[in-house]
């Protein structure tokens, strides 16, 4: 069975043990033409947030964005999300 609709994860990847495997299970997951879009903080934010220096794992965006290429997305995009201030990224891609 395959998923039609768009999965968003906001703020998973930090929790994967092996982001890019759950990446691929995903990218399985969808239907053909179906979009994929993951929201994180980048590890240059953080990472240096006292709360999260156990059991979170940050990643860049050239990372995450690897992730997607090696799962087979294509069309990958990448925004910040709410503007300048907003340390959230936006990363996309296409079965």
């Amino acid at each position: 069975m395959s998923v039609k609709d768009i999965q968003f994860p906001l703020n998973a990847i930090y929790f994967w043990e092996h982001p890019l495997y759950r990446l691929k299970e995903i990218y399985q997951s969808l239907s053909p033409g179906r979009r994929l879009n993951l929201a994180f903080v980048e590890k240059k934010f953080g990472g240096y947030l006292p709360w999260t220096w156990l059991e979170f794992n940050f990643y860049d965006v050239d990372e995450v964005k690897g992730f997607f290429k090696a799962s087979g997305f294509v069309d990958i995009e990448v925004t910040q999300m709410v503007g300048e201030s907003s340390p959230f990224i936006s990363v996309t891609g296409r079965k």
